[in-house]
């Protein structure tokens, strides 16, 4: 896929967050998606407190594939970003160190280092553990995608912790970076 056609798939996407999805979430999101999944995440600094999170609407069970959690990925090239401004979800090829972009509503599931999601031949989601009604639907994106060693890892469970993004330094404060 060339970045002509991901850019276009981006406006495709873009266009139909526009006029169906954000009016009635009464915010704005990025990505196209299924309603009433999303919630507003000021988790993460770089999604400047406009990012989401897929929450469960039911409880998923062990082993159950989530159809609605769908997604695809185009390789893009790094002039693809405007301003190294990369306000899409991407991902890097681990073997291939390939820039990814990635489209539907998969592309809004955040990350866990103790997730109980899984993304499922890349087409859907897929449960690897008991999820709530109303828990936080999240996978685990890797080893080192928030920096070395997981230092800038900013997840859930990273919080609880103390650990990652959320260390506590001798004198217990916070150490942002």
């Amino acid at each position: 896929m060339t970045n002509q056609q991901a850019k276009m798939l981006c406006l495709i996407d873009d266009l139909c967050l526009t006029k169906i999805l954000d009016p009635s979430l009464g915010f704005n999101t990025h990505g196209t998606g299924v309603e009433k999944m999303y919630e507003p995440c000021n988790r993460y600094p770089r999604d400047f407190s406009i990012g989401v999170k897929i929450m469960a609407k039911k409880r998923i069970y062990m082993d159950t594939r989530i159809d609605e959690l769908y997604g695809q990925m185009a390789k893009v090239t790094e002039d693809f970003f405007q301003n190294g401004i990369w306000d899409y979800s991407v991902a890097i090829k681990e073997d291939t160190n390939e820039i990814m972009l990635w489209l539907g509503p998969a592309a809004f599931i955040n990350h866990d280092c103790e997730a109980y999601a899984s993304i499922f031949y890349r087409r859907s989601s897929y449960c690897e553990g008991k999820i709530q009604t109303g828990d936080e639907i999240t996978i685990n994106y890797g080893g080192n995608y928030f920096g070395c060693e997981n230092k800038d890892w900013m997840c859930h469970s990273y919080e609880i912790k103390g650990t990652g993004h959320f260390k506590i330094n001798d004198q217990g404060a916070c150490m942002m970076p």
